[in-house]
């Protein structure tokens, strides 16, 4: 019996083959690899939920700060956000939103679910021209005042008194108040002569408002207190007082007084018994106490009557800012609580078309809400209507604004954007399925695939987060936004469920 050579005991050992280990897959027999590795989904939980976890879990990269909207398109987590919250923790430099859409996506639904956080957490909602209406029902919940404007029976809007910051510097007194009621009546001059100009259809002269402030001192120095009405104004005129006398320059000669002060006496009598009804005859009704939501309803204006919109939004903002410069005056003087406000346009395009005064008023806003305290949802259904082209005096308003809340819009739209946003292929694919919706889909009454649906941009540059926005309960009790109910109540894409 021979023993088997060394040679073939060799030649029966296992053949070693090297293996490698890569991030595709193993490249080894048996082994394989793939084209395309998943990035895994990522969790947030509390430690007391995912306390077994460790040291597996790692944090999430969504931010906490802000109200809970909705979920993360494809991790499912909580996105929280809203344009205040995220100042204040420094994510954004600018506490503004810009929101666009086109309509019945859920705009107003995002923005009501913006609203009714900072209401929570004590900020007082300014909706200066619910045109719809959209939040009605928002302010009835909460509480708050809902002004409706109409021609006849509708709500005071006073020129002549914006804010009640009158009634505030009577309270201050002192130098601190003398300077709050001067800045009370420069408001009203501006925003009287504003309507004039508006009804008019031309300019007013330095004179005719140098004449409004002059009866304006002399209205609030003799009332004591008492808030004038623009009908005061005009029988001041009638008496010729030396004020008035003085700034026109008639020289004692009461039929040069007349030929100056006429056309202004005609301009404001128009304004009490012409097309704007008794809307700017009356006082406004104000309390010491604020509610937590002022709505100033337009939504009897109907849309072929601009110029009564117009009007009604001048004196509107004017009361609102009025309100803003009145409580902080008072909180400078320890007279009253600090309080922040959320005022929100939407909209955003009737507004800026209505010219006058109103573009100068949004580009104030934009480049003031930081020190004025105040926090602002924008919305409109394109950023082409902020074009510097329409009118120069909004240009850069969508670059000011701190975020940019994208829902579904046209191609052409994605190509106005890329001058403010960088959009990856991924996010435009997106947005502009969010905005296709087929015929069959609208016959079948469905909501629309991008009801909802949002990409919150607070860079320029940075992917942006796409979130689904989830109504509670308590939004879902009142009915969201329907801004479909004039069709008989159908469900429709503004519900953003």
């Amino acid at each position: 019996m021979t023993k088997p050579s060394s040679r073939s005991s060799r030649h029966a050992r296992p053949i070693r083959r090297r293996k490698f280990i890569l991030k595709n897959g193993i490249a080894a027999p048996g082994g394989g690899s793939t084209a395309f590795v998943p990035v895994p989904l990522e969790w947030r939980g509390t430690t007391r939920q995912v306390c077994g976890l460790f040291p597996w879990a790692s944090p999430g990269q969504l931010p906490l700060e802000g109200a809970p909207i909705g979920r993360h398109q494809k991790s499912r987590a909580v996105i929280c956000f809203d344009h205040v919250s995220w100042f204040l923790a420094h994510r954004i430099a600018n506490p503004s939103v810009l929101i666009i859409a086109k309509p019945g996506l859920g705009k107003s639904t995002l923005a009501s679910k913006l609203m009714l956080w900072l209401a929570a957490l004590g900020y007082i909602v300014l909706i200066p021209g619910d045109t719809k209406p959209d939040y009605v029902e928002f302010t009835r919940r909460l509480g708050g005042d809902h002004r409706v404007v109409a021609r006849s029976g509708g709500a005071a809007l006073n020129p002549c008194d914006p804010g009640g910051m009158a009634a505030a510097a009577a309270r201050i007194g002192g130098a601190a108040g003398a300077t709050l009621l001067a800045e009370a009546i420069g408001k009203a001059t501006v925003c009287i002569s504003a309507l004039v100009e508006l009804g008019r259809k031309g300019p007013v002269a330095d004179y005719e408002e140098a004449a409004i402030s002059a009866c304006l001192r002399l209205l609030y120095t003799r009332n004591e207190g008492a808030v004038p009405v623009l009908r005061e104004v005009v029988e001041l005129l009638e008496t010729r007082p030396n004020a008035v006398r003085a700034v026109i320059l008639d020289r004692g000669v009461d039929e040069a007084y007349d030929r100056l002060v006429d056309p202004l006496q005609r301009s404001l009598r128009a304004l009490l018994d012409g097309q704007f009804g008794d809307v700017f005859a009356r006082r406004v009704q104000r309390t010491a106490d604020r509610p937590p939501v002022v709505n100033i309803d337009t939504s009897r204006i109907k849309a072929g009557d601009p110029r009564f919109l117009a009007a009604v939004m001048i004196a509107a903002w004017s009361d609102m800012y009025g309100m803003v410069e009145a409580d902080q005056a008072l909180a400078d003087e320890g007279l009253a609580p600090r309080r922040l406000y959320c005022l929100t346009l939407d909209e955003l395009w009737r507004v800026l078309r209505l010219g006058g005064t109103m573009p100068d008023r949004v580009n104030e806003l934009t480049r003031l809400n930081r020190t004025q305290g105040v926090g602002q949802i924008m919305i409109t259904h394109s950023i082409r209507d902020l074009a510097p082209g329409r009118n120069s005096e909004i240009e850069g308003i969508e670059e000011r604004a701190g975020a940019i809340v994208i829902g579904g819009v046209p191609k052409k739209e994605l190509i106005a954007l890329d001058s403010v946003v960088t959009l990856t292929n991924a996010e435009q694919n997106a947005i502009r399925e969010w905005w296709s919706t087929s015929v069959s889909a609208l016959e079948r009454n469905e909501v629309p695939p991008g009801a909802g649906k949002f990409l919150i941009k607070a860079s320029s540059e940075d992917p942006g987060i796409p979130v689904d926005v989830v109504l509670t309960s308590a939004e879902t009790e009142w009915g969201g936004q329907n801004t479909n109910k004039v069709w008989g109540g159908g469900r429709g894409a503004g519900d953003a469920r």
